[in-house]
C-alpha cells in the first residue's frame, strides 16, 4: 500500500526514543494515523498541530498503521505560537477534527474548510468562521443543523433559537413557551460571509459545542469512531481565571474531562492540570462543551473589560 496526499497535522504523540504517531487530515484518505520515525526533537517543528505536509503512507497491508514520510509545505503553527487567541483556534480545530472525525474516511470539505480557517486566523473575524467551520463539520458527519425556517411555522424570519432535540431554528414568537430548552442562534449564522460580535461568538460556540457533544458520543456508541472530544489545554491557571471571571461561564463535561491531558506527559503544569480538571468535573454544573477556544476567549474579553 503507497500513497501520496496532502495532510494537515492534527496531533503528533511520541512514540518510543526516536519515532512519533501522527494523525494527519488529508483530503482524499481523511483522518489518517501513521508512524513518522525520527519524529522526535530534530523534526518537532514539522510535525506541530496546523502544519500542512505532502505526507506518503507505505504499509504492507491497508490495516496496518503504516509510515509517513513528510515534507513541509506550509507552517502555520509557529506564527501563531506568540498569540494565546489564535494559538486556542488553532489547537481547537485540530483537536476537534481530531475527535470526532471517523479514521481514514475522507471529508474534504472538512479539510477544505480547516486549510481556509488557518490561513484565514490573521482576519480579525476568524473566531465567526471558526464557529461556521463546526457547523460544516457538524453537517458533514451527518447531524448538520437546519437553520433554514421556523421548525413550528415553515417562516424564515426572526429565528432567533435551535432545538436541542431536533437541531432546527424555532422563530421568536415560537419559542415564548418553549425558551428554557432551547439554545440562542446568533444572528451572524444565518448569514454567509457575516461576521458576529463577542458575545455571539461565544453563543455559537455553545451551540455548535451541545451537538458536537452529542454527534460524538453517538458515533463512538456505534463504533464508528474512537475519537474523542479532546481540546488543547490552556493550563490550569486559565481554568482558574475564567472560573473567577463568570463562574456562570459552562464547561464541558467531555473535554474538561480529558482536557489535561491534550499535551505530552512531561507538560509542567499536568499534575495540577488534572487537579483542576476533576473539580470542574464534578462540582460545575456542566453540560456544554468548554473547549480551549471558548476559554480564550472568555479570557481575552475579561483582559479588554479589566482595561477598559
Amino acid at each position: 500500500m503507497d500513497w501520496t496526499d496532502d495532510g494537515i497535522v492534527l496531533s503528533a504523540k511520541k512514540h518510543g526514543e526516536t519515532s512519533a504517531i501522527v494523525t494527519l487530515l488529508t483530503p482524499g484518505h481523511g483522518r489518517h494515523l501513521g508512524l513518522v520515525r525520527g519524529g522526535g526533537k530534530r523534526t518537532g517543528g514539522l510535525l506541530q498541530p496546523g502544519n500542512l505536509l505532502k505526507a506518503r503512507w507505505q504499509a504492507r497491508l491497508s490495516e496496518h498503521l503504516g509510515t509517513f514520510r513528510c515534507e513541509l509545505t506550509e507552517a502555520f503553527a509557529a506564527p501563531v505560537l506568540r498569540d494565546r487567541l489564535k494559538l486556542a483556534g488553532l489547537s481547537a480545530a485540530c483537536a476537534m477534527a481530531e475527535g470526532v472525525l471517523p479514521e481514514r474516511q475522507p471529508h474534504r470539505p472538512v479539510f477544505e474548510g480547516l486549510l481556509a480557517l488557518i490561513r484565514g486566523l490573521d482576519d480579525e473575524d476568524w473566531p465567526s468562521a471558526y464557529v461556521k467551520w463546526e457547523l460544516g463539520l457538524l453537517a458533514e458527519l451527518g447531524f448538520g443543523l437546519d437553520l433554514s425556517a421556523c421548525a413550528a411555522t415553515g417562516q424564515n424570519d426572526q429565528l432567533a433559537y435551535v432545538s436541542t432535540k431536533t437541531g432546527r431554528a424555532v422563530s421568536l414568537a415560537a419559542a415564548k413557551p418553549y425558551k428554557k430548552s432551547l439554545m440562542t442562534l446568533p444572528d451572524f449564522l444565518l448569514h454567509p460571509g457575516a461576521a458576529g460580535p463577542p458575545d455571539d461568538v461565544i453563543r455559537g460556540l455553545k451551540l455548535t459545542g451541545y451537538f458536537l457533544i452529542y454527534s460524538s458520543l453517538f458515533l463512538r456508541a456505534y463504533g464508528l469512531t474512537t475519537g474523542a472530544l479532546v481540546p488543547a489545554f490552556l493550563g490550569a491557571p486559565d481554568f482558574l481565571a475564567v472560573f473567577f471571571f463568570d463562574p456562570s461561564i459552562e464547561v464541558g463535561f467531555v473535554s474538561s474531562l480529558v482536557a489535561a491531558f491534550a499535551f505530552d506527559a512531561d507538560f509542567p503544569d499536568v499534575f495540577l492540570a488534572t487537579a483542576v480538571t476533576l473539580v470542574f468535573t464534578f462540582f460545575v454544573t456542566v453540560d456544554l462543551r468548554g473547549d480551549a477556544l471558548l476559554l480564550a476567549l472568555a479570557l481575552f474579553f475579561a483582559d479588554r473589560k479589566s482595561v477598559v
